[in-house]
């Protein structure tokens, strides 16, 4: 009986991480779909975003960038930044090729009550 209960313990632990990574991936940042961008948490208290790109055109990428804003209770900007995806060790980006990235932002999620990823290429 004890060996039940905690397989159950353990099936709704999986399943509710599963459905809080769900909820908090943009898997339609684009009209391509190949952009993936996970938001979490981070030691610190701040957000993080981590994820990856894929060129799936046949040309060659020279910028790729997102912006990441963020407003207050009242609507005012908390934070605004745009982050370069690309750098000297990855550009350009070729035909077929995954970018990785990470970044965090500096602002306290407290006072965040909206935010919203923006992605140009």
């Amino acid at each position: 009986m004890k060996l039940m209960k905690k397989i159950k313990i353990k099936r709704f632990i999986i399943l509710l991480f599963l459905s809080f990574i769900f909820s908090t991936t943009y898997l339609n940042a684009n009209s391509l779909n190949n952009l993936v961008v996970l938001e979490t948490l981070n030691s610190q208290d701040r957000f993080e975003y981590s994820g990856f790109f894929i060129n799936k055109s046949s040309i060659p990428i020279y910028n790729i960038s997102v912006r990441f804003v963020a407003k207050g209770k009242n609507g005012e900007v908390v934070e605004a930044r745009s982050v370069s995806l690309l750098n000297d060790k990855n550009y350009p980006l070729k035909p077929g090729e995954r970018l990785n990235f990470s970044f965090v932002i500096d602002s306290n999620p407290k006072k965040i009550y909206t935010k919203k990823l923006y992605f140009y290429n």
